[in-house]
Formats: structure tokens, C-alpha cells, sequence
């Protein structure tokens, strides 16, 4: 939001009614001329004090919108906030009849890592992997923690093979090199599963959610660092 704008009127008239009107009209405060230039300093100090505080409270707001809505270790959209994406760009591709696909990426041996290095290495790990995640990205695609080392992406108007393309970009970016922690060198891959909304798989949000899952389990059954596309099947079982 715009920063506040703290409006002093300054006057010839002295009536009680128009200074009021002047007041109702937007004004913060006012002076009647002639006015002692001392008078308009201690104004303007109330005023720095009053855009200051809006200033701090816009501020803290912000604040409290990220920490709802973000992962704190991240920094990226949690849970939540995620499904919210989702579904907004489901009912937006449904009307439409644009595609759309979206893929669980779960990091591979994530668990060996922590028993291994530690959870701060583990956080290390989770920050690096997202940042590679982010580098790889379009600026209109959504990436979330999804809980754990398993994350949530959206990719906008994209089928099924321009989202292997766009999750094959996002694996290799993730598997460039070892991520450094002290003296340590720690391997990171992830394996993603995809689901393409649509006519295929429709556009329930669980029903796709539940198909990506399915194909990164695949994905993992297939020696981990893949990526597998749901198939129709896939969406209907329970």
C-alpha cells in the first residue's frame, strides 16, 4: 500500500463550519492564516509521529500476511496457502479450458540426511533444494512446502508434457552438484510425480493431488531422481 499522506490545510477562513467542511473533505489538521511558523513545526512533528506509526503498522501487517502464509524455514507458500493457489488456477483453467499440471517433488533419501549430518544440515539442504527449485522456475508458477522434504508445484497452462519439460528442468537444477555444509559434501536429487488437470484426470484437487503422489511413489520405486506422470487411473484409486 501507499505510504500515508498526512494533509495540513492551511486557511484564511476561521468559521467553525469551514473548518469542519475542510476536516470532512480529507484534512488531518489545520491552520488559519496568518500562522506562526512555530505552530505549523509542533503540526508537523504530530505529523511525522502519526506517518511513522502507519507506516509500522503496515509494516506489521505485512509481516503477520508472510508468516501466515509462508514457511518460515523456506520462505516459500506452506500448505495451505498453496491449496488456495491451487484452487484458484484449477477454476480459472477449467473456465477457460486451459491446461494445467501440477507435481509433488519429494527429496530422495532426505531422512539419511538428518541421521547423517544433523536437522541443521537437513535445513541447509531444504533451503538449497528450494532455492535451486525457484532458479528453474516461470515467474506465474507456484512452489510450496508441502510438509517435510515434500514439495508442492503448480505449473499454469501447462499439459502434461510441457510440465515433464518445465519438472526435468527443475530435477537437474536440484541435482547440480552437492550442497556444502561444514566440512560436509551432501548429495541432493528429488523425485516428482505429475498430474495433468483436465480431461484426462479432471480438475479435483484432491483427485490430482492424490494421482501426483502416486506417481512420485513410482518415481521412487524407480530408483529415485525421475520424474512420472500420473496416469488416468491413477486419480480414481482409493
Amino acid at each position: 500500500p501507499e505510504p500515508y499522506l498526512y494533509v495540513i490545510m492551511l486557511t484564511g477562513k476561521d468559521r467553525k463550519e469551514d473548518v469542519l467542511e475542510g476536516l470532512s473533505a480529507g484534512a488531518d489538521d489545520y491552520l488559519t492564516k496568518p500562522f506562526d511558523p512555530r505552530d505549523l513545526a509542533a503540526r508537523l512533528r504530530t505529523a511525522k509521529r502519526i506517518v511513522d506509526l502507519q507506516a509500522d503498522l503496515i509494516a506489521a501487517r505485512e509481516a503477520l500476511r508472510v508468516q501466515a502464509t509462508h514457511d518460515p524455514l523456506t520462505e516459500i507458500w506452506n500448505r495451505g496457502a498453496l491449496l488456495e493457489v491451487l484452487g484458484r488456477e484449477l477454476v480459472r483453467a477449467k473456465r477457460a479450458q486451459i491446461p494445467l499440471c501440477l507435481g509433488i517433488i519429494d527429496l530422495d533419501n532426505f531422512k539419511a540426511v538428518n541421521d547423517a549430518h544433523g536437522h541443521q544440515a537437513g535445513d541447509a539442504v531444504l533451503r538449497e533444494a528450494v532455492a535451486r527449485m525457484k532458479h528453474s522456475l516461470r515467474a506465474y508458477d507456484a512452489l510450496g512446502r508441502w510438509g517435510g522434504e515434500e514439495f508442492l508445484l503448480v505449473f499454469p497452462e501447462c499439459d502434461a508434457a510441457a510440465g515433464r519439460v518445465a519438472a526435468e528442468r527443475m530435477r537437474a537444477r536440484v541435482a547440480d552438484g552437492p550442497v556444502r555444509f561444514g566440512d560436509a559434501d551432501i548429495k541432493v536429487t528429488c523425485s516428482v510425480g505429475l498430474a495433468d488437470a483436465g480431461l484426462e484426470l479432471g480438475w479435483d484437487s484432491d483427485l490430482l493431488l492424490s494421482a501426483a503422489d502416486k506417481a512420485v511413489y513410482r518415481a521412487k520405486l524407480a530408483g529415485r531422481n525421475r520424474v512420472i506422470v500420473a496416469e488416468k487411473a491413477d486419480a480414481h484409486k482409493r
